[in-house]
């Protein structure tokens, strides 16, 4: 499938777990509470989907300690950043969460990545990724 087109759709799906999110779950849900009954459901859904593809699980066993680190690592910045992020979502409009932090995230992933794993930056890039910042910036920003 085309990049582009799957990365609007990968967008629009957030779209709507976001809106699910904000007007339902969080209406009902503390932020760390919403962040427990997620990986439940996820759990489920990416057993089905290893076995749909893979029709077992044994890419476990290619698992070492360096791996689990990291796993570790990342659930546990991602699941502090969701506490966050459902709080923010949950006691703010959505659009001065999302107008800040997905540009943010956007722009610090490309960051790090040039910083620590030598990906390149073009000049377009360059001053899109400065105009986003501005923009960020002019958003953020309240009189």
């Amino acid at each position: 499938m085309n990049h582009l087109l799957l990365c609007v759709l990968c967008a629009f799906l957030w779209s709507i777990s976001i809106t699910i999110e904000k007007y339902y779950l969080l209406t009902k849900y503390k932020s760390y509470q919403l962040l427990f009954l997620r990986p439940i459901f996820f759990a489920i859904i990416s057993s089905i989907l290893v076995l749909w593809y893979d029709n077992n699980f044994s890419f476990l066993k290619k698992i070492d300690k360096i791996d689990i680190l990291y796993v570790a690592l990342g659930v546990c910045v991602n699941a502090f950043t969701l506490v966050i992020f459902f709080h923010l979502l949950k006691n703010n409009h959505t659009y001065e969460t999302l107008s800040i932090t997905h540009p943010l995230f956007i722009c610090f992933s490309i960051l790090i990545s040039y910083l620590f794993y030598n990906e390149k930056m073009n000049l377009k890039q360059l001053i899109g990724f400065i105009m986003v910042m501005v923009g960020v910036i002019l958003v953020g920003y309240k009189k």
